[in-house]
């Protein structure tokens, strides 16, 4: 637990300092992702669980 709560310090002065920087995902990953929530949407869809 000793160990997490290091690495937790660390990222968080890090963020502090704003020496992180956020990772731009590939256009790949945003196409899997694309198709996840279109298959998801079509599985609500039929299920009912949209209203309109």
């Amino acid at each position: 637990m000793r160990k997490n709560k290091r690495e937790e310090d660390a990222l968080h002065e890090a963020y502090e300092k704003g020496s992180l920087v956020s990772a731009k995902p590939s256009k790949a990953v945003l196409r899997k992702f694309k198709k996840s929530v279109q298959a998801t949407f079509v599985m609500e869809k039929r299920s009912g669980m949209i209203r309109k």
